[in-house]
């Protein structure tokens, strides 16, 4: 049997990448004025993990995933329980405005405006869960098993989604 995943443990990553992302956001908008984490609040269930404030009143909304291996993909998640049907986070409605995809050991996070990455996948899914069923061309469809339900995303070789949405990537190590 597999590893058993448990949303704890997958809190408990996102909050120890927490203080990296926060990095990355005060690199790309160095005025601003705070970060506000909504994770397990009200904003969260509609797709936001952080909100950046900045000047004037702007908020910046955002979606943020954290890896802690870099296999050179990105795991979009399009069934988040199996059982149920329910859609994974790649399918749900958002309303980030940004999407941020953090590589701890490697110290660079991905960011893409959610809409561009969402209607990418909206026209490519069928051909990638094929690739990835397939284990074709970099593709892999994953199954993480949970206690009492699978969790089904697809690896995206990064360099095709980074490629087709303008390659927005920061390093924010302490070299950089």
């Amino acid at each position: 049997m597999g590893k058993m995943n448990y949303y704890n443990e997958s809190t408990e990553i996102e909050r120890q990448g927490q203080p990296d992302l926060y990095k990355v956001y005060k690199k790309l908008w160095p005025g601003l004025e705070e970060i506000e984490d909504v994770r397990g609040k009200d904003p969260q269930y509609h797709g936001i993990d952080h909100i950046v404030c900045m000047p004037g009143n702007v908020t910046i909304p955002i979606q943020a995933k954290v890896r802690t291996t870099d296999y050179e993909d990105i795991l979009l998640e399009y069934i988040s329980n199996d059982r149920t049907k329910s859609p994974g986070w790649i399918e749900e409605r958002s309303l980030a405005e940004w999407f941020f995809y953090l590589i701890m050991p490697k110290e660079k996070c991905y960011y893409f405006h959610w809409r561009n990455l969402q209607h990418l996948w909206n026209i490519n899914k069928y051909e990638w869960i094929k690739l990835g069923e397939q284990r074709s061309k970099g593709f892999m469809v994953v199954k993480a098993k949970n206690i009492n339900y699978t969790t089904i995303s697809v690896a995206v070789p990064s360099k095709i989604i980074l490629d087709a949405l303008g390659g927005h990537v920061i390093e924010y190590g302490q070299n950089n």
